[in-house]
């Protein structure tokens, strides 16, 4: 597989002297169930999984620059919910529990779209969930993938029935998304949102959800276009600041 990377992340084959790194994930009761996969018992379980996996040749290893370490894998399977005559492919994604929260899955994800959609000229990804797991679900729609439907009593897992959620986004769809395809830290749009967008602009992709809720809404000196109605309450419903200008919040946030 080709060696992808952005700022944090590079993706890159697995090689055997991985498995130390990939143990010390998959032997995680909070990882591997999520995905509906037993932990690992053992280092030699792992290099045995390590093989298949290097064999099969359509997972990368997630490795995070700062400490050149593997801290989990995404990949780009066949999907099994179309026929031969679509280019589609299902991208599936794990990692290490210690690095959860940082943003590092939607990187790496967005990248694999990329490679995807440019490279590759695929016509669909898709990407599913078993049910209770939204750290999973979260990364979905940040990257701007469309729910499809649930597949009721899809897998047995720990003797018991879990059903998948099923998401989707065409090329069509994702050229549509503009700059948020590749969102950084001061720009980032939810159009699931049922209220998006919360508030009136003309040019709705210069429209950044980054701040939800205004950050200096209890500070009277905010700069904004808010009025102060009689009841003492600050209605900013025709302030558009914190989603045009981020710097300028930040600004005035030191």
């Amino acid at each position: 597989m080709k060696t992808l990377q952005t700022e944090r992340i590079i993706l890159r084959e697995w090689i055997i002297e991985d498995a130390k790194d990939l143990f010390e994930y998959a032997s995680s009761p909070n990882v591997g169930p999520a995905a509906g996969w037993m932990p690992h018992k053992s280092i030699e379980e792992t290099r045995e999984y390590l093989a298949l996996t290097m064999a099969d040749g359509d997972t990368w290893a997630l490795v995070y620059k700062p400490e050149n370490k593997v801290i989990g894998s995404v990949g780009l399977h066949k999907d099994g919910l179309r026929g031969s005559s679509v280019r589609s492919k299902s991208i599936g994604y794990v990692m290490n529990e210690s690095y959860w929260g940082k943003g590092i899955m939607t990187e790496a994800v967005r990248e694999v779209m990329r490679f995807a959609f440019d490279e590759l000229d695929m016509q669909i990804l898709t990407l599913e969930h078993f049910s209770g797991n939204q750290r999973s679900r979260r990364v979905i729609l940040k990257c701007g993938f469309i729910f499809e439907g649930i597949h009721k009593n899809h897998h047995r897992f720990d003797d018991k029935m879990i059903d998948l959620w099923t998401y989707s986004i065409t090329k069509d769809e994702w050229l549509g998304m503009g700059t948020r395809r590749a969102p950084n830290y001061r720009f980032y749009q939810n159009r699931q949102c049922e209220y998006f967008p919360c508030h009136r602009i003309d040019d709705i992709e210069k429209f950044s959800c980054q701040f939800c809720y205004c950050p200096l809404y209890a500070n009277p000196k905010c700069g904004g276009n808010f009025v102060l109605l009689s009841n003492g309450v600050k209605d900013c419903s025709n302030c558009l600041r914190p989603h045009v200008d981020y710097d300028a919040i930040v600004e005035r946030l030191k």
